[in-house]
């Protein structure tokens, strides 16, 4: 949390990670870290890379935008990590199209929680996400 700054750390650490083999990792806190979408394509990478055992995704106040958010979002789904129950998005700025994106994740992973505070939605966004607890609503928190 709040130890580097911009996409090229982002990107170190994520190489690190996949070559030290952290597969043991159950939390990973990103918050506070000023890295944008060439980070989380990164961060995308590695999770389908190494799968591992995560429980919490913390990744709030992060400037991942609509593409960042849909890059996790995806690497998600094609690679799913069963035991992820958590992921905080909180001012991530991923706006209707990375709602949209997220509300497909819900769909093949067992999230039971979701912090999207200050994340700029919009209406559409909002329908989505609606649309998604409708058939999915383990979504607690």
């Amino acid at each position: 949390r709040n130890n580097f700054e911009g996409d090229a750390a982002c990107v170190a650490l994520c190489v690190a990670l996949t070559a030290g083999k952290a597969r043991s990792l159950k939390v990973l806190d990103l918050s506070s870290n000023g890295f944008g979408a060439d980070g989380a394509a990164a961060l995308a990478k590695m999770l389908v890379d190494l799968k591992p055992p995560l429980v919490e995704l913390l990744l709030g106040d992060a400037r991942l935008g609509p593409t960042g958010v849909g890059s996790i979002a995806d690497a998600l789904k094609k690679s799913p990590i069963p035991s992820l129950t958590s992921i905080d998005l909180f001012a991530t700025q991923p706006g209707a199209a990375g709602a949209e994106a997220v509300t497909t994740l819900l769909t093949v992973v067992p999230i039971a929680s979701m912090g999207l505070q200050q994340c700029a939605i919009g209406p559409e966004g909002a329908d989505a996400l609606g649309d998604c607890l409708k058939v999915r609503p383990a979504l607690v928190h």
